[in-house]
């Protein structure tokens, strides 16, 4: 700073400027699968730099996540473009993501203390994690197997049968398991997705798997 008198003009011009100016910054926030996200005031406080150390008095929301990803709401009221929220109403905030949708969202936000707003926006990213969410019966169930007594083994192809939405979001693969309530008289296998019955010569009668 001796030996450079614009090196010193220019780090007292911006030490000045932090008291002269509001600085918002970016939010993280990371929340589940099929889960709302609520946001609180202080995490919005805490990412907000007023003039002179002022407190923040209010929030626009510049712009919205992706509507294929969620739905930003106040108090059950969704939230639109450019809208301001006092810092009192914003535990209200809450993310909602789309049935079955993980990924990365974000929306623009900025602040202000009671002057004006921080001359560029901070972001607020959204990390929604994936839940394991279990199989279903399809809405067509399989078809029953009526064959003739010492029939040869009957093939079934349980794909059908079960649906996951992991498979399609999340590349899951589905095991299957089968147990025959009479494994004397029907007996039942599985490779892949093809179940196998296999039946007892000279038997006759019902039997679930």
């Amino acid at each position: 700073m001796q030996t450079s008198a614009y090196k010193r003009n220019y780090y007292i011009s911006v030490a000045n400027s932090l008291g002269t100016e509001q600085l918002v910054s970016d939010i993280y926030k990371t929340g589940q699968e099929d889960t709302a996200l609520a946001f609180t005031s202080e995490e919005f406080s805490q990412h907000f730099n007023g003039i002179s150390g002022a407190a923040l008095a209010m929030v626009k929301i510049v712009s919205l996540p992706p509507a294929e990803n969620g739905v930003l709401a106040l108090a059950g009221t969704d939230v639109v473009a450019g809208q301001e929220i006092a810092v009192s109403d914003l535990d209200g905030l809450i993310f909602t993501p789309v049935a079955d949708w993980n990924g990365s969202a974000s929306f623009l936000w900025n602040g202000k203390d009671g002057t004006g707003y921080a001359a560029i926006d901070a972001s607020v990213h959204i990390t929604i994690e994936p839940f394991n969410d279990a199989p279903v019966v399809s809405a067509t169930p399989l078809a029953d197997v009526t064959v003739d007594e010492d029939a040869s083994p009957s093939t079934v192809d349980l794909s059908t049968g079960f649906t996951d939405v992991d498979i399609a979001t999340n590349g899951d693969v589905l095991a299957y398991t089968a147990t025959s309530s009479n494994p004397e008289a029907v007996s039942a296998s599985i490779d892949g997705v093809n179940l196998t019955l296999t039946f007892q010569a000279n038997w006759n009668g019902t039997a679930s798997i």
